[in-house]
């Protein structure tokens, strides 16, 4: 995976997953849920994605801890919990040089870790859908709403209230960044307390000038409601 691609998902999902997981006791499945004697993964949904140019492939990925991240889903706890997990990085070079305040502060930010992230991924291909880096509780909201995918490459160069496309795809054995050359569109249909569903669909170029067209649409279920 080529490092900003790999950089932005870490940013935007890995410590949001802390709490979801924490949330629902590491996935960790009731006797009465389905399939749950059987040892089997919980449903969180699904997401498919046809891609169309070079190359064409079709992405099919099930749903997971790392499907979704979206601070409406996580408790005051949860998100504290969160914050205070980043104080704590093995790596000391990593670590706020004040703990608590990094953590005092982090609770009185907008937003406190991400307002909403989307992904779908499998063997052969990559795509998050992420907020531009400007972009608050405001311009994201807790409800159905259409976004603009902006041409950018980076999240830090997208408007607020506009979603960036980190997009990958394997080929030859090797992870070739893809980024969105003109507007797409990002439809979220339903957004509430249980699950998320939607659409989305952009035209991205390689470093080599291949394009492609992209349309997906994901229905994910929140992991700790049963």
């Amino acid at each position: 995976m080529t490092a900003w691609i790999r950089r932005g998902i870490s940013i935007v999902f890995g410590l949001a997953l802390i709490g979801l997981a924490t949330a629902c006791g590491g996935a960790t499945r009731t006797p009465e849920d389905p399939g749950a004697a059987a040892g089997q993964a919980p449903d969180l949904g699904s997401c498919d994605v046809t891609v169309t140019g070079s190359p064409a492939l079709t992405v099919t990925s099930s749903g997971d801890l790392s499907s979704v991240a979206t601070d409406y889903w996580l408790s005051y706890a949860d998100t504290r919990g969160i914050l205070e997990s980043t104080a704590q990085d093995e790596d000391p070079d990593a670590r706020p040089p004040d703990s608590r305040l990094y953590v005092e502060s982090g609770m009185l930010a907008n937003p406190r870790v991400i307002a909403l992230g989307v992904a779908c991924r499998d063997a052969q291909a990559s795509v998050a859908l992420v907020p531009g880096a400007l972009s608050r509780y405001e311009h994201v909201p807790f409800r159905p709403n259409t976004y603009e995918i902006a041409p950018v490459s980076a999240v830090a160069d997208a408007a607020m209230g506009t979603f960036v496309a980190l997009v990958e795809i394997v080929k030859d054995g090797e992870s070739i960044p893809y980024v969105v050359y003109q507007p797409g569109t990002l439809t979220i249909a339903e957004f509430d307390a249980a699950h998320i569903a939607g659409t989305f669909e952009f035209k991205a170029g390689s470093p080599s000038r291949e394009r492609i067209e992209a349309k997906g649409h994901f229905n994910y279920r929140r992991p700790d409601v049963r």
